[in-house]
């Protein structure tokens, strides 16, 4: 295990996928005003430039079932192919569109299944169809999430991250993510919210890197602004309504 050492997005050592993306996002420079893109902004645009991508058969994804802020670990169960010809402006002004909106411009759903229930078949009782708004894809391997933990995931991100022995994904922030494990899961350390003690102490939670995921700009829980300090102290989670780490537990069979 060691620490990484953070580089300018573009600069060496970022990885060739997102030296693409960064074309595609228009660089790290603002269109409009010529100025230069804080690194923050940079990743949240290449998150956004993934975040619609193609996803496959078989694909770790989180995805929100009902109105409530709850994200499962899922897998999808037909492959969802990229809106074509959609531009990264096209994506990015989605965020701001209406429900309806949105769904005109994503028609096809996505069909996913629990991940304790993945057999690959869509026409499973088990398989269900989701807007595809309310799917955030996961890393794809060890080396994708070590490359976007280490040029979008920063000190302070807004996240949604697994919870320790669960296949639920609450809101959380990201205390460090400069851990990274050769050929093995990276670990972003976390501190979900709603998680403190009586004391107002939350822990940090070591979560790999694979079940770690930037929350999009327009959800709610993205400006969610944490009261009290904190500590390493380790406790139970408490009940919140906010997305917090209340809750339903959900047994991990994730691998």
């Amino acid at each position: 295990r060691k620490f990484r050492k953070r580089g300018s997005i573009g600069g060496p050592g970022t990885p060739a996928g997102d030296l693409e993306l960064l074309k595609m996002v228009g660089g790290d420079h603002d269109e409009s005003t010529g100025r230069k893109l804080s690194k923050r902004e940079v990743a949240y645009r290449l998150f956004e430039a993934t975040r619609f991508r193609t996803l496959e058969v078989g694909d770790y994804v989180a995805a929100r079932m009902a109105s409530h802020d709850l994200w499962i670990l899922a897998r999808v169960a037909r492959k969802w192919n990229a809106v074509v010809g959609t531009s990264y402006k096209q994506l990015a002004a989605s965020s701001g569109l209406s429900e309806s909106k949105r769904d005109a411009l994503f028609k096809e759903k996505v069909y996913i299944q629990d991940n304790d229930e993945f057999d690959g078949d869509a026409r499973s009782e088990s398989a269900r169809a989701v807007g595809r708004q309310n799917v955030l894809p996961l890393p794809r391997s060890f080396g994708e999430a070590s490359d976007w933990a280490g040029t979008r995931i920063r000190k302070g991100s807004r996240v949604y991250a697994m919870y320790p022995k669960t296949t639920a994904l609450y809101c959380g922030s990201v205390v460090d993510s400069t851990t990274y494990c050769r050929g093995q899961d990276d670990i972003i350390v976390v501190q979900f919210d709603g998680d403190e003690d009586d004391n107002g102490i939350s822990p940090h939670r070591h979560i790999p890197a694979r079940f770690v995921m930037l929350i999009p700009r327009e959800f709610p829980a993205y400006h969610f602004k944490k009261k009290r300090k904190s500590t390493t102290a380790s406790t139970i989670p408490s009940s919140d309504d906010g997305g917090g780490a209340s809750k339903k537990k959900r047994s991990s069979t994730a691998t």
